[in-house]
């Protein structure tokens, strides 16, 4: 079953998205909701950049068998995320869903693409030894 994905900005200002499992009706006034990560913004002055981070909206309550309830009234504001916001929030999602068995080979290949890339980045270095000072 696929549910609605939605961003939303609370009043304690924090920004969220998340599955929308059940909607809010007139006798609850409180949204059901899964994988809920917050969105936080960096922003580095060098590279007059912004970069954007996935944290888990409350510890210990990620994949799918995990509700969290949304109170209506906290909510200033609902948007449909862009794709590319979708696209880094399933990968998020299914990053936070791995077991410990698949992160220890996802980080046994991320190891071992840093030492492909350092041993080919030592080929193209080249050895420089400056010759000593003499006052």
């Amino acid at each position: 079953m696929m549910y609605d994905i939605k961003q939303f900005k609370l009043t304690s200002g924090e920004e969220i998205i998340c599955e929308v499992v059940e909607w809010s009706t007139d006798e609850y006034s409180d949204i059901i909701t899964r994988r809920c990560f917050t969105l936080h913004t960096l922003y580095d002055p060098d590279k007059d950049a912004k970069f954007y981070s996935f944290r888990s909206y409350m510890a210990l309550q990620e994949g799918q068998k995990s509700f969290i309830s949304i109170n209506n009234n906290h909510i200033l504001s609902e948007a449909n995320p862009s794709k590319t916001l979708i696209k880094h929030y399933k990968d998020a999602v299914e990053r936070s869903e791995l077991d410990d068995i698949e992160i220890e080979d996802t980080i046994e290949n991320l190891v071992n693409r840093l030492k492909d890339l350092q041993d080919s980045a030592d080929d193209t270095v080249v050895n420089f030894r400056p010759k000593p000072v003499i006052h």
